[in-house]
């Protein structure tokens, strides 16, 4: 009907215009009032492997350890039935809600995300339940998209964090090694030197050798000529 159709469009919007994981929390709170229900309950596992859950009410997703998550999972929910049960509290809160509506959400991850509504005074109807399964839809199509994006940004940052590992390492060899060690460019100019290669040429300084050519630094052409040609044929001088 059009009353879920504008809240699915709603939901992709707070979903574009939050780019943190608050995009949860806000739209479960959107959803809840939606549904005039005075609890709402998002629970999802997020890119980093935390299990967390989202409640109406707070400004930001509250992680738990893995077991206690499955615990407020109902049994019942892991078909992927839409569930209609009573008398629950969800985590984070002490008041206990009546009627509560709630399914899973097939996102197509790894890990599946549950929805949970909840209300006092009045039950769930049939069309509460319809339009309810009808707005997971939307809300899994969500929940996957911005999982699958988050998985991509922590593949970016992983790979980030380890070409920095790498650099730190090598420049802690660079420096800390007792030979030698440079680069030259292919006008025969320093581009790098360590601390062994300073004092192996006599200065007290990078910047003394940086930029300097090589050959100031050699005793004659014939030295200057077999580092060039090792260096150009090898790439270094063993």
């Amino acid at each position: 009907n059009m009353k879920t159709v504008e809240l699915a469009n709603e939901l992709f919007k707070i979903y574009l215009r939050y780019d943190s994981e608050q995009a949860f929390t806000v739209g479960i709170t959107t959803i809840a009032e939606a549904f005039n229900a005075e609890s709402g309950t998002l629970f999802y596992k997020n890119a980093k492997g935390m299990f967390k859950f989202c409640l109406t009410g707070t400004g930001f997703p509250i992680s738990l350890p893995e077991a206690r998550w499955r615990q407020c999972i109902p049994e019942q929910l892991q078909d992927g039935q839409i569930l209609l049960f009573r008398h629950w509290t969800p985590p984070g809160i002490d008041t206990r809600v009546d009627h509560w509506l709630a399914g899973k959400l097939q996102t197509g991850n790894a890990e599946s995300s549950y929805m949970f509504l909840g209300r006092n005074e009045a039950t769930w109807k049939k069309e509460d339940v319809d339009s309810f399964e009808a707005v997971s839809k939307s809300v899994a199509e969500i929940v996957s998209i911005r999982y699958k994006r988050d998985i991509e940004i922590k593949t970016r940052h992983d790979a980030e964090d380890a070409l920095k590992l790498i650099q730190t390492r090598m420049t802690a060899f660079f420096e800390t090694s007792h030979d030698t060690i440079y680069t030259i460019d292919n006008n025969d100019r320093f581009t790098s030197v360590n601390s062994a290669g300073i004092k192996l040429f006599g200065t007290t300084s990078r910047d003394q050798i940086l930029g300097q050519p090589f050959s100031l630094f050699t005793t004659d052409a014939e030295t200057h000529r077999f580092f060039k040609e090792k260096i150009l044929g090898t790439g270094f001088i063993d």
